[in-house]
């Protein structure tokens, strides 16, 4: 079959005098073989060669399935099959991958561990390193395969979807949020209506301590003032504002040096706000979240949440 190369496994090592002696007697020309270390597993503490049978990260499908980007697969392979991978990154962080030169000399002899907190890492940097366009785009992809719910809302208005992923995305330190594509809807769906209302039907995050009159004078406050126009700090002043009216520190400085003084601090202020919105406590950057929703959009969320008081 005119094959010139033969890579494979260490564990064949042992079948190379047969394979030899087989060509040499039929008179064939023998190939050159290259037999590599394995891919080894952590198991009760003892090393075993990850198995197709045994291990789902041994297979390309359980990696695609759950969305973690190609990029950041190939990137974890190349540190586990060269050593002076990462440091090679290092100094070319932005190099297309097959710029590096594979080496046999940078095997290592001994099978690598795999390790998926790893892959994980990698990939986390891999998604954040993209522009708001690729991400946008290879997510879509990746959702069209694997959850045509999430394809439905994103196929809708993509513009809209684009302009979510980029929130705090570029920069010299852009947050990385997701890990996998997987990832996204879960931290982003508040952004649909529909789920924002599905949300409104569980029990919201408010402080158990802040009675309803409390959260409605604060929502009232900001929606009598969102101050969407403002730049970011400007907008952050305006909070410190409204915070100040209803009785909370501007600053969480001046709250702690005064805690009777005050109901809470500007971020107490700022998550009430944010629940109302959102219908959870943590999200991306609430300023371009905000910025993305649009005042009409505030206001209706804000006053169905308000209609649970």
């Amino acid at each position: 079959m005119r094959t010139t190369h033969i890579t494979r496994g260490e564990e064949w090592l042992s079948s190379l005098p047969i394979h030899i002696e087989l060509f040499d007697s039929i008179g064939w020309t023998k190939p050159l073989y290259a037999h590599l270390p394995v891919i080894m597993k952590q198991e009760d503490g003892r090393r075993r060669k990850l198995s197709k049978r045994k291990d789902k990260e041994a297979a390309v499908s359980f990696f695609l399935e759950a969305g973690y980007p190609v990029e950041g697969i190939m990137e974890y392979l190349m540190t586990i099959a060269n050593s002076n991978f990462e440091e090679w990154r290092l100094a070319n962080p932005h190099a297309d991958i097959y710029d590096f030169k594979l080496s046999f000399d940078k095997m290592t002899l001994d099978g690598a561990l795999f390790d998926l907190e790893k892959v994980q890492s990698i990939s986390k940097e891999r998604l954040g390193a993209m522009d708001a366009s690729e991400i946008s785009e290879k997510a879509y992809r990746w959702a069209k395969q694997y959850h045509p719910e999430f394809a439905g809302n994103i196929s809708r208005d993509f513009d809209y979807f684009k302009a979510i992923l980029n929130i705090e995305r570029g920069g010299e330190k852009p947050r990385k949020f997701y890990t996998r594509y997987s990832d996204i809807f879960p931290i982003i769906d508040f952004m649909y209506d529909e789920y924002f209302e599905k949300a409104l039907n569980l029990e919201l995050p408010f402080n158990p301590l802040y009675s309803k009159d409390l959260l409605k004078r604060v929502l009232d406050q900001f929606l009598s003032n969102p101050g969407l126009e403002l730049e970011e700090e400007a907008w952050f002043d305006n909070l410190k504002t409204i915070a100040s009216a209803c009785g909370f520190a501007p600053t969480v400085k001046e709250y702690k040096k005064n805690k009777e003084a005050f109901l809470g601090h500007v971020g107490d202020v700022a998550e009430i706000v944010r629940i109302s919105i959102s219908g959870r406590k943590n999200t991306p950057n609430f300023y371009q979240i905000m910025k993305i929703l649009g005042e009409q959009r505030i206001t209706s969320r804000i006053n169905q949440t308000m209609k649970l008081f």
